[in-house]
């Protein structure tokens, strides 16, 4: 009984042993479906929607798929976080300064 249940303990060990480099490999090739070029892009658009917008800049995480625009609007500073995939925005966090 014993030694049944080790040879079935080790076959569950070489098993997931087994599986644990391809989980691994599917999330490296994981695909945002945005290159830091459309990701630029999108924050752009979303920034053409900001009124009175006298200054800006736009940086891009193209692995974690995610643009941040830093600027000043209406006389406020303001940060923008965007995550986007497949060339959609799917969240926006902000954060003003308060007069």
């Amino acid at each position: 009984m014993a030694r049944n249940i080790r040879s079935i303990l080790a076959g569950a060990a070489l098993v997931m042993g087994a599986s644990v480099p391809v989980v691994l490999a599917v999330e490296a090739t994981h695909d945002t479906g945005c290159a830091r070029a459309c990701l630029v892009q999108v924050a752009q658009d979303y920034l053409a929607t900001v009124k009175n917008v006298e200054a800006s800049r736009v940086l891009a995480d193209e692995a974690a798929g995610e643009a941040a625009i830093f600027g000043v609007a209406q006389g406020r500073e303001f940060a923008v976080r965007l995550k986007v995939e497949r060339r959609k925005i799917q969240s926006v966090e902000t954060v003003a300064a308060q007069r």
